[in-house]
């Protein structure tokens, strides 16, 4: 990701919020997670009173070469399906699928 981008991460409405680690390798920019400055490999409290997007901007000069996103809800998983809107079904009884799996995503909202 070079600097001056911003990737929307889903995240589900749970009780007890939830961490995000994102994992990478920086060159140069500095992170930011929710508008806080975060370092790769470190996990980050985030709220869930809703579901939605939360940005993650690289600024600076530089790039950051990521590896992976994880999400760790507090409450051991994400709620039941029918209040998981960032995912999507298949079908009405297909699974889940990641974001990236879909070919059109909705449009992140502030």
């Amino acid at each position: 990701m070079n600097a001056g981008t911003i990737l929307y991460i889903p995240v589900a409405q749970a009780e007890g919020g939830a961490t995000v680690t994102v994992k990478g390798q920086l060159y140069g920019p500095t992170l930011k997670l929710d508008g806080t400055d975060i370092t790769t490999g470190t996990a980050v409290t985030i709220a869930t009173d809703s579901t939605r997007y939360v940005p993650l901007s690289v600024e600076g000069t530089g790039s950051l070469y990521l590896t992976g996103i994880a999400i760790d809800y507090a409450a051991g998983s994400p709620p039941p399906p029918a209040t998981r809107s960032p995912w999507a079904r298949t079908a009405s009884t297909g699974p889940f699928k990641p974001l990236w799996m879909l070919t059109t995503l909705p449009k992140p909202t502030d």
